[in-house]
């Protein structure tokens, strides 16, 4: 059968005849020749005639090839992977199963990328399995079909080639991670970065791989966590986003970044020295810095209190800084590099050197050396001695706080071994010690002090009577009594309560302080006239000077015969026949007196000179205590002994007792 575009020729082998055709028994008009050329199906017929006697006819019956009627097939789709430009392969042979399946006969296909190509049967396409499309994002591809049983006819239909778009894309920011020990390696946690990589996209599935092959082929993703073990400091990995529907994909890759921290040194600890024995002081943290730096830019050092405030950067430490941890402490330094964040610590020691003790007590001596003038010479050296060689320390000793600060114009030793105050019994000393490991100065001072004398009576003489049977002169005395105003006050705030008195037999043994007389108030003399030196010692200074007592026994010149009178109930309280009685003792007094300065063997020439007190025993009388009062209630019924005793100028003049 002849192909549709072809022609047919019916040729009658004839010549010289009368030709009549005819197409399905209808004359073809115009045709007349002994052959006739056809190009449609149709049964043809041709009489010929060679006169009115000579007749022929014959017929024949022409089919053309009829093409065949296919479907297009369905659309071939391409993921136009990685580079977005409507380019993918296809795979056009997955097309011929489904065309041949519609045709009774076996075919010859193939695929051409225009009609004309199909038609002319040229330029067919040869890599049919891996086929790139040349028009982006849809292209028609024709298909020439041609049946065994009719090889030099074709049919043609044609199918759509579409590209599909992988998932969207883009080379994310590096995924960077701080060292940690100056490798370079460090552990990454890619999942921070799945967001950034889908953008928002959906059903899409991100893995990671080390190649680009392996993000080709989706083999070996990487598990979590990973580590760039095999490149330090960087590394660039390999990421896939493979849409879970179409299953196009797309790579990029990823890169992994490693940041140094800064270095770190340990610095030298930072000394300072106490400025009030309390182990605290204050520390400039940022005059640290340049040490901590060692050279390095763009890194803020910063402090802190502890480790985790230093990793988390929270409560950083003010400077100047106050240690909370008395005498020693250890900080923690952040160093943080000012780009990328990364950080490294150290440690920095700080030190509060305790400062040298100062506690010398003031130097106090007496004014002995012509006393009243309140200058002496002071052995500074001496005193001192050895109270700073425990401090391991440089002493030196000012005239002034400021040159014990500054160290300017120490005493010498030689003006130390013999100082003498000025005009003030007071003058301060000033001490600069220097520790002689950690160099912090200490300052202080004391006093030298020049303390008076005590201001008393020097000579005081002391008479008392002698009471007993034998006058030889010797009789006991309260030599405390005596000296009860001795003293004389050293201005307004002083007193007698201030100072100590004690009694001795010798000025030795005064100026020693020993063999003091031990039981002054009943003191028996050893001769009839005797001197005793009192110690009178400033209880605060120590300071002391001699009064002399000077003893002296006297006769007893009182009368034997002095005595008084009253009537039982006299003392007024309504009981009578008791024996007591209401004595005035003053009225014994007359009688007495009259009887002593009528003695002729005294000096007394009138009353006035003498005083009487009265007292229940001698030994009272003797040493002047418990003195009765003048109206007094006797103790003994019926008859009472007292004693009086006479005294002139506050000294004794008699003892004797009254009935």
């Amino acid at each position: 059968a002849p192909c549709p575009d072809d022609t047919y020729t019916i040729d009658t082998f004839t010549e010289n005849g009368d030709y009549t055709w005819f197409n399905n028994d209808i004359e073809i008009e115009g045709e007349n020749s002994s052959v006739l050329e056809v190009s449609e199906t149709g049964n043809y017929s041709v009489n010929i005639s060679y006169g009115e006697t000579c007749n022929y006819s014959d017929d024949l019956f022409v089919e053309f090839y009829i093409p065949l009627t296919i479907e297009s097939p369905d659309t071939l789709f391409s993921c136009d992977n990685n580079l977005v430009d409507g380019f993918g392969l296809f795979d056009l042979s997955q097309q011929t199963e489904p065309i041949s399946a519609s045709i009774t006969t076996i075919p010859t296909i193939s695929y051409f990328e225009t009609l004309e190509d199909a038609e002319q049967d040229i330029n067919a396409i040869a890599n049919i399995e891996s086929y790139q499309n040349i028009t982006p994002f849809n292209q028609t591809v024709f298909v020439r079909i041609v049946e065994n049983t009719f090889p030099n006819c074709y049919s043609t239909t044609s199918f759509g080639l579409t590209t599909i778009n992988p998932p969207a894309i883009s080379v994310p920011t590096p995924l960077e991670e701080c060292d940690n020990d100056y490798d370079g390696i460090d552990i990454f946690d890619l999942s921070q970065k799945t967001d950034e990589l889908l953008g928002g996209q959906l059903n899409v599935t991100v893995s990671y791989h080390e190649s680009q092959e392996d993000a080709n082929n989706a083999a070996n993703a990487i598990t979590e966590p990973y580590s760039n073990l095999n490149s330090p400091d960087s590394q660039n990995i390999f990421v896939r986003l493979e849409d879970n529907e179409t299953f196009c994909y797309a790579t990029t890759t990823l890169a992994l970044v490693v940041n140094p921290i800064p270095e770190v040194i340990v610095p030298p600890v930072i000394e300072v020295c106490d400025d009030d024995y309390d182990g605290i002081s204050t520390f400039d943290l940022v005059s640290l810095d340049p040490i901590i730096l060692n050279g390095q830019t763009g890194i803020t050092v910063s402090y802190y209190e502890s480790q985790a405030e230093a990793d988390t950067a929270t409560n950083p430490l003010a400077s100047p800084y106050n240690n909370t941890s008395l005498n020693t402490q250890e900080l923690i330094v952040r160093l943080e590099n000012d780009i990328t964040g990364c950080y490294s610590t150290t440690t920095q020691g700080i030190i509060v050197n305790p400062l040298s003790l100062i506690e010398v007590i003031d130097y106090e001596i007496c004014d002995y050396v012509n006393p009243g003038d309140m200058i002496e010479v002071f052995d500074i050296i001496s005193y001192i001695d050895d109270y700073f060689t425990a401090q391991n320390v440089t002493e030196t000793y000012h005239g002034s706080l400021a040159d014990a600060e500054s160290g300017n114009d120490p005493y010498t030793t030689a003006q130390l071994t013999n100082y003498s105050n000025s005009d003030s019994a007071s003058e301060e000393i000033f001490v600069r010690l220097v520790d002689n490991v950690t160099a912090c100065v200490t300052t202080g001072s004391f006093n030298i002090v020049v303390n008076p004398l005590p201001n008393v009576i020097v000579n005081t003489d002391l008479v008392q009577c002698d009471i007993d049977d034998v006058q030889d002169g010797i009789s006991i005395y309260n030599l405390e009594e005596a000296a009860e105003n001795i003293v004389i006050p050293n201005g307004p705030g002083d007193s007698s309560d201030n100072y100590v008195l004690t009694f001795h037999l010798s000025q030795e043994d005064l100026d020693a302080g020993i063999n003091a007389i031990p039981n002054p108030t009943s003191y028996v003399n050893l001769t009839p006239l005797q001197n005793i030196y009192c110690r009178v010692e400033n209880i605060a200074t120590g300071c002391y000077t001699t009064s002399f007592f000077y003893l002296e026994t006297i006769f007893n010149p009182i009368p034997e015969d002095a005595g008084l009178i009253v009537c039982d109930n006299s003392e007024g309280n309504g009981n009578d026949y008791d024996g007591l009685g209401l004595f005035t003792l003053s009225n014994a007094n007359d009688y007495v007196l009259s009887l002593i300065v009528a003695n002729p063997n005294n000096d007394i020439t009138s009353p006035d000179q003498l005083t009487i007190a009265y007292y229940a025993s001698e030994e009272d009388a003797l040493l002047e205590l418990n003195q009765l009062p003048n109206q007094y209630t006797s103790e003994v019924p019926d008859a009472q002994t007292v004693y009086l005793r006479v005294e002139r100028d506050n000294d004794c003049f008699g003892i004797n007792s009254m009935l």
